[in-house]
């Protein structure tokens, strides 16, 4: 997986791609996160020679219970890149995740800082979009997360996006913002659903 991965990063800087998305990875649902902690830590150091001969920078989203068993939250991030610790590895904002697992904007700008590099735009929809409910005290609430939707039309999600991107906007925020619709009823016609998105 690892020389699969060095590959893409290779064809994705002949193309002209300044990132490259890593997701971080789940770990067998039996063992302690600390060992896919471990086994993800040694794949970005494989694979930051590649990053850093090719001129790109990897950025890692955070993703859900089902998808990753340890990183879910900016704070993991933060511990992620503090362990890492290169110029050619860091985070990325992924609201669907933010809002399920209780963080804000502002959790994501004061642990993350300049590190967000990338960011994904999802709608999502909760019958508890109590979003003064956050942190730790929402993780206490929901121990998988607050139960969402995700990666829907942008139409139908209840999520504030325009307010998450007024504050990233306060915040400095200079780089790119990718409309995320992967679902499966966008892969047919994915540019009508973009045009929807950005309507």
């Amino acid at each position: 997986s690892v020389s699969f991965l060095r590959r893409s990063i290779q064809l994705g800087a002949a193309l002209g791609a300044p990132l490259f998305l890593l997701c971080p990875g789940h770990g067998w649902l039996n063992e302690p996160p600390e060992i896919p902690w471990a086994a993800c830590r040694r794949s970005i150091e494989e694979l930051l020679p590649t990053a850093e001969k090719e001129g790109v920078t990897m950025v890692m989203e955070t993703q859900n219970k089902w998808d990753t068993s340890f990183m879910h939250r900016a704070r993991d991030q933060r511990r992620m890149l503090d362990e890492i610790g290169h110029e050619r590895f860091k985070a990325m904002l992924d609201v669907s995740q933010m809002t399920q697992f209780g963080d804000d904007i502002q959790t994501n700008v004061e642990l993350l800082g300049d590190d967000i590099r990338h960011m994904h735009l999802t709608a999502l929809y909760s019958a508890d979009l109590d979003l003064s409910l956050k942190g730790d005290a929402l993780m206490k609430r929901y121990p998988n997360g607050r139960p969402v939707s995700s990666h829907m039309n942008f139409n139908n999600g209840n999520n504030p996006i325009v307010r998450y991107l007024r504050q990233l906007d306060k915040a400095g925020y200079r780089h790119a913002i990718t409309l995320e619709i992967c679902t499966r009823m966008s892969y047919p016609d994915p540019e009508a659903h973009m045009r929807d998105a950005l309507d």
